[in-house]
């Protein structure tokens, strides 16, 4: 009796997702922001850079944590960010 030779079974890149999912486009009438939105508004930048921020810079809006998910209030962040235009800072 022969074996069978049993293949893996081959993964299909367009339905199963790795790594960070992509942000979700903000409405206009939003309150709360995401993680990956944040990371979008300051140009696609990585999770260590936006937590070096909440830990280091005393000026940035920091996380309100809803179960484990965190978000950032619009309203603060866009405050921040008129505080360094007056600045004539960059984030």
């Amino acid at each position: 009796m022969a074996t069978k030779k049993v293949s893996p079974k081959p993964v299909n890149v367009m339905t199963e997702r790795l790594g960070p999912r992509k942000s979700i486009p903000v409405p206009p009438d939003a309150v709360w922001l995401s993680t990956n939105q944040v990371l979008a508004r300051y140009g696609d930048r990585s999770q260590m850079w936006l937590w070096r921020k909440v830990e280091l810079d005393p000026h940035f809006p920091k996380p309100i944590k809803f179960g484990r998910l965190n978000f950032f209030r619009l309203a603060a962040l866009e405050a921040y960010e008129k505080s360094l235009a007056a600045a004539g800072q960059d984030a």
